[in-house]
């Protein structure tokens, strides 16, 4: 088990808005890869990715809405960010340069997978941690794909945050 040692958040996020939702968070200890553990690569500055975006959570089970006890994972398509603003115009959530989304009706993140990976997948076949999961209007509701904070977008932020990267990772 692992602790936390200390967290930074993004210095302009805010509650009452998605924009800057993206935390760092620093353990006591490193981890040891094994089959089972292992890193993700970051994807380059401000890439655009498309296709699917696959999210790995314990996210609410649709019959019951009980929270799984199992590690789920769902697949879901890239939705642009120009027609996920046209979807969320009239609601309290901000789509912007920082944020991607994805999901389609019935497929989806969920409100308990919020702050856990969403993982892209190249072209040449790589995964890259593409995404934060942040919030939307529902659980894969019909018209609302679900809001992630997009790392590529952070690189920036993240790097200045960090020092050298190279640092956690051993």
């Amino acid at each position: 088990m692992r602790n936390v040692e200390y967290h930074y958040s993004h210095e302009d996020f805010s509650l009452a808005s998605t924009p800057n939702d993206i935390v760092l968070i620093f353990l006591d200890e490193p981890f040891e890869f094994t089959s089972l553990v292992n890193k993700i690569d970051l994807p380059e500055m401000n890439e655009d990715l498309t296709g699917f975006a696959r999210v790995p959570g314990w996210s609410r089970i649709r019959k019951d809405n009980k929270i799984s006890t199992a590690l789920k994972k769902v697949e879901s398509p890239i939705v642009s960010n120009e027609k996920c603003k046209k979807l969320y115009e009239n609601t309290q959530w901000i789509v912007d340069d920082g944020t991607m989304c994805s999901g389609k009706e019935g497929n989806g993140a969920c409100q308990v997978d919020s702050g856990g990976p969403v993982i892209c997948k190249k072209e040449n076949g790589s995964d890259v941690l593409c995404g934060v999961v942040a919030g939307g209007q529902g659980c894969g509701r019909a018209g609302y794909p679900y809001i992630n904070t997009k790392v590529s977008y952070y690189l920036d932020w993240i790097k200045n945050s960090t020092g050298n990267l190279e640092r956690t990772i051993k």
